[in-house]
């Protein structure tokens, strides 16, 4: 097989890998989304997140990943039990050793509230400063949206 044709394969591979959505996993066990760069990876710690559906599924894992690189976070979930519980579960695991600066503690912050309401997303915008100390550097939306 000639190299050239090698490397059509390989790339049709990889195509076809992100696609799927194929996940990597790194030696702490969390599930990191497949296309985050290194780079991306490292730039994590003293982040203000902002997690729509951050409570339930994969929200909760990227809140997992979010909280173990020590970012400043704040879940937004649809039921106040399930969001109550998910950031105290997630606040009650240590972020990975020497992520967080020294004397340094993690934020996990929650609310309550449908995307589709624009009343709720204008209060929201208020608690950015109380949770989080500003408004947040990434947004990540996997809450459901109805139209």
């Amino acid at each position: 097989m000639s190299p050239r044709l090698a490397l059509l394969l390989l790339a049709s591979l990889l195509v076809r890998a992100c696609g799927y959505g194929i996940d990597i996993t790194f030696y702490d066990g969390i599930v990191y989304p497949l296309g985050w760069t290194l780079a991306y990876w490292y730039s994590l710690p003293m982040k203000r997140i902002l997690i729509w559906g951050g409570d339930v599924g994969e929200g909760k894992q990227m809140s997992r990943i979010a909280h173990n690189r020590c970012s400043l976070i704040l879940i937004v979930g649809k039921d106040p039990a399930v969001a109550e519980t998910a950031a105290a579960e997630l606040y009650a695991e240590k972020p990975l050793v020497g992520v967080c600066a020294p004397g340094v503690d993690p934020v996990v912050a929650w609310d309550v509230g449908d995307i589709n309401n624009a009343t709720f997303v204008l209060h929201l915008t208020d608690r950015y400063r109380s949770t989080m100390g500003g408004p947040p550097d990434i947004a990540w939306n996997f809450a459901e949206i109805t139209v």
